[in-house]
């Protein structure tokens, strides 16, 4: 066997060591700006959720209940999580929105080769989701949140925080009736 003949033989393998190396690599940071992304948002979370008081979250307690002096910063602390939740859910929509259309069947070619590891995902969003239907079940929150919406848009209220109203407060009256 002369060396053309042997250099020919291992063309074939070594792309293909090299295509799994590659797919590989794309895995591992694809996998990692996913991560990153979510202790972001978890990140955040922590940073907004310790500065709504213990009373509203724990003992359910509504925002009048509270003295005069810190009803402003819980309020402030309310619409900053409002505003974050509102945003989860836009990009929970977004992956749903995904597995429907177009992009779906791409995204699952990804999922079905390894690149991407869902299950880290998927589990971000349920437990984003779990948690703001707990936290929209607290007597403060619904008020502040009602309030906040008539402030910002007056003439419909409805029209703010849709991704909130669209996934959350909907869904919760469907399942109360």
């Amino acid at each position: 066997m002369d060396l053309s003949s042997l250099s020919n033989h291992l063309v074939g393998p070594a792309a293909f060591a090299t295509v799994i190396f590659v797919l590989g690599q794309l895995r591992q940071n694809v996998n990692q700006e996913v991560r990153q992304m979510i202790a972001e948002y978890n990140r955040r979370y922590l940073e907004v959720a310790t500065r709504i008081p213990y009373e509203i979250l724990v003992e359910n307690m509504g925002i009048d209940s509270l003295p005069v002096e810190r009803q402003a910063d819980a309020k402030r602390a309310l619409y900053d999580y409002f505003l974050l939740c509102d945003e989860q859910l836009i990009l929970v929509n977004g992956r749903t929105f995904k597995k429907r259309k177009i992009l779906g069947p791409l995204s699952r070619i990804g999922t079905w080769i390894h690149i991407r590891d869902v299950r880290v995902w998927e589990q971000a969003e349920t437990e984003w989701t779990q948690g703001i239907k707990y936290n929209f079940r607290r007597r403060a929150v619904i008020a502040v949140f009602e309030e906040i919406s008539r402030l910002l848009e007056p003439e419909d209220p409805n029209e703010s925080f849709s991704a909130i109203r669209r996934n959350i407060l909907e869904k919760e009256k469907t399942t109360a009736l």
